[in-house]
């Protein structure tokens, strides 16, 4: 049994609904216009080579848009580290091909401050070139994105998870 809704009633919820309508659509659009080209509205996956510097550990999170996926050759992801400091790979991810290289080209650390780590990335496509991205939180808590293209190298400089 249908019981009719006073007009009152249903011009109010419709005005109600309208308004939080265009309250959601506000606030996507805030977002998705707040987010670099490359990542608004991709879905990304993404897998994360992670080494141990004097045994903290430092992680990148490597990203491809879902339906690049299968353009992936290879992902090297080369780590710079101190020349004093041990390092090793503790996990290299299983989703991509990756290749995950240390070298200690760096300056020696003093043990004091933050160790600088500067790392560089590559995603090799099999074909055509499409967007990448690298995702880096480290010592300072807050989270960077590097916009990147396949066959050319990302590089950027990262404290990982070491603390001073």
């Amino acid at each position: 049994m249908l019981t009719n809704i006073p007009s009152s009633i249903s011009a109010r919820a419709t005005s109600v609904a309208l308004s939080l309508s265009l309250m959601a659509v506000a606030f996507l659009g805030f977002f998705l216009t707040n987010t670099s080209d490359a990542s608004a509205g991709v879905l990304w996956c993404a897998d994360d080579p992670i080494i141990s510097v004097n045994g903290k550990l430092i992680s990148v999170t490597v990203n491809v848009p879902f339906e690049n996926v299968r353009d992936v050759a290879s992902i090297d992801t080369v780590f710079h580290v101190p020349s004093n400091v041990h390092a090793s790979l503790v996990y290299n991810g299983i989703l991509f091909p990756e290749h995950t290289t240390i070298v200690a080209d760096q300056k020696a650390w003093d043990g004091q401050g933050k160790m600088k780590v500067p790392v560089d990335v590559t995603f090799m496509s099999k074909g055509k070139p499409f967007p990448t991205g690298v995702k880096v939180l480290d010592a300072t808590g807050v989270p960077v994105w590097y916009d990147g293209i396949s066959n050319k190298t990302t590089s950027f400089v990262t404290y990982g998870f070491v603390r001073p």
